[in-house]
């Protein structure tokens, strides 16, 4: 593994991506690439008072597919690889055109068979994957918090990438939700992300703790959080603080 990241530091170049705010805030995918076939769903509930001194009760939920089961941390590189790819187009349209050798090339993954076939897979998971937001999201305009349920994409199209006489292939694409590219394009509720850095760290929770206290100290100097309730939104099953602690370690 020491080996692995000595040679992507050394030809991959600093780069700065972009992170979506409430993926940074809340899991999209569970802290382990081997999650059991039978579960499906997973949620987290958490109470906060807003602006106005009321309790609001949030829950975020996410429902795998029957045949592809739940997202796992290797879909959170995909998705991080896709923005990049997306800015580059100056956040345009819907579809982020990308091909398999550049998503590689930015997750710092070793071109092969393999790898384009573990994208393959992680392009059904993410087209399939629903997300399930109960006050979660709150409309400034109509003063009101906003319960929504989504895909982040809704379809893709996969060219095989070949050598081939005459005209090349026309790249591929995966299209945006209309909310998730509400959220990115329009909203700009969007953040920079250093993907060097990023790509670099092993662990999925370690990848995890990184966007998530990234995007909570954004433009701070300091940021303080309980560690049960961060652990919550990691996630982190732990019933006591020195559990977290020492996984975090």
């Amino acid at each position: 593994m020491k080996e692995q990241k000595s040679r992507a530091t050394s030809i991959v170049p600093a780069f700065i991506g972009k992170d979506e705010m409430n993926l940074a805030e809340y899991p999209f995918s569970l802290l382990t690439h081997r999650i059991p076939p039978n579960r499906k769903t997973y949620s987290l509930t958490q109470h906060i008072t807003d602006s106005q001194g009321r309790t609001v009760k949030q829950t975020w939920s996410v429902l795998g597919s029957d045949k592809y089961g739940l997202p796992t941390p290797y879909d959170d590189d995909v998705i991080l690889a896709l923005l990049y790819c997306y800015k580059d187009q100056n956040f345009q349209g819907r579809k982020i055109h990308f091909t398999l050798y550049r998503l590689c090339h930015i997750m710092q993954k070793t071109l092969s068979k393999r790898e384009y076939d573990r994208i393959r897979e992680s392009l059904n998971r993410l087209t399939s994957t629903t997300i399930v937001a109960a006050n979660c999201f709150y409309d400034n305009a109509a003063k009101s918090w906003v319960s929504e349920t989504f895909h982040l994409f809704d379809r893709y199209k996969l060219y095989q990438e070949q050598k081939r006489q005459g005209s090349p292939l026309p790249l591929s694409f995966i299209e945006l939700s209309e909310v998730f590219a509400r959220s990115v394009a329009i909203a700009n509720y969007i953040k920079d992300l250093d993907l060097k850095t990023y790509y670099s760290l092993e662990l999925p929770i370690s990848k995890r703790l990184f966007r998530y206290l990234d995007k909570n100290r954004y433009n701070k100097s300091r940021y303080e959080e309980a560690i049960m309730k961060m652990a919550q939104k990691l996630p982190l099953n732990y019933t006591y603080p020195s559990q977290v602690k020492q996984k975090l370690i």
